[in-house]
């Protein structure tokens, strides 16, 4: 399934639990009546980067509070089919005047994650960013291996001859990356996440 899918069956668990709010939810200004938002989704059919992407689908809308971790949405989807077609994404990318109140977030690639196949179905894998090593990693199912740069990031920008392309991007805000990963040697709130996590999928099953 669509990792998308899955952030937002978390949010259903969590969504009353501040750190996870104050981590991942974003907020629209007043004029839009305050819509909140876990992900920020872009049709690759408007451009063919990101930045242009964004502008064309929300340069009318202002952010009171981006969240230290966006995650975006690719939608490459059309009926069944997927559209591997060319989207490139910076490293960093400025969100500023998109906000409210003047600021200038600066977000930092993180992960991405990758569609394969030509539908719905496919297969998912990611590379992420190990910040203390510096090194990216492609998790694919059970294997982990150390990548390029060039390999998890513009390999992955897709085009018309490729069985795959990114699907969702995962950024963090640069001015607290001490904060989003600082060691946490018990990991509770990965155990805590994974274990109702697992709960509510459980419930599901049986309701």
């Amino acid at each position: 399934n669509d990792p998308i899918l899955y952030l937002h069956k978390l949010y259903n668990i969590f969504k009353n639990d501040d750190f996870f709010r104050n981590l991942f939810i974003g907020c629209v200004s007043k004029n839009h009546k305050n819509a909140y938002f876990l992900s920020l989704s872009l049709n690759v059919e408007l451009g063919d980067d990101i930045e242009t992407i964004f502008y064309g689908m929300y340069s009318y809308l202002r952010f009171d509070r981006l969240p230290p971790v966006i995650f975006i949405n690719l939608d490459r989807y059309h009926n069944k089919y997927v559209n591997h077609k060319t989207v490139s994404y910076p490293k960093n990318l400025n969100l500023g005047k998109y906000t409210t109140n003047n600021s200038s977030p600066n977000y930092e690639l993180y992960s991405v994650i990758i569609h394969s196949g030509k539908n719905k179905n496919g297969h998912f894998s990611a590379y992420i960013h190990d910040i203390n090593s510096g090194n990216w990693v492609l998790y694919d199912d059970s294997k982990a291996n150390i990548v390029s740069p060039h390999t998890a990031i513009e390999e992955n920008y897709g085009g018309n001859d490729k069985p795959y392309s990114a699907k969702i991007l995962v950024y963090f805000d640069s001015s607290m990356k001490d904060v989003l990963f600082e060691p946490d040697n018990e990991d509770s709130t990965t155990s805590l996440i994974v274990s109702q996590f697992k709960a509510q999928e459980e419930y599901n099953k049986s309701s």
